[in-house]
């Protein structure tokens, strides 16, 4: 009987423990993705030209972030605002890619971008 009443404390508490932590996790991803896009910005916005250095902050943050967590939880306005293109190369260029046949932010596959590119004769730097 005391084993079953141990047994079921301690299935609450790992349940408690679990519940708890996942707002947690929410705010550390949104907090991690607004620093990832500060520092990126003059690389993944619409009119950008360049690509990071990889001893950059930007790299610095993409390299530790999980880059398709952020990704998926990019909203609608931040797609609006950032070329998906410059997105998959800054993350390819900071060595940590979107893995190919990744669907980009719930929207369009990663290599579905990368042969666009080279169809249009854009130059895709990796």
């Amino acid at each position: 009987m005391a084993n079953a009443k141990a047994l079921g404390i301690f299935c609450l508490l790992v349940g408690i423990a679990i519940y708890s932590s996942y707002p947690t996790h929410a705010y550390q991803l949104l907090d991690l993705k607004a620093k990832v896009l500060r520092e990126c910005w003059t690389h993944i916005h619409r009119q950008a030209f360049s690509m990071p250095e990889r001893s950059s902050l930007c790299c610095k943050k993409v390299e530790k972030a999980d880059v398709k967590d952020i990704c998926n939880n990019l909203t609608d306005d931040d797609k609006v605002k950032i070329d998906m293109v410059k997105w998959v190369q800054v993350t390819r260029k900071c060595e940590n890619p979107l893995p190919a046949g990744f669907q980009l932010c719930r929207s369009v596959n990663v290599s579905l971008y990368i042969y666009m590119n080279i169809k249009h004769n854009q130059m895709v730097h990796f």
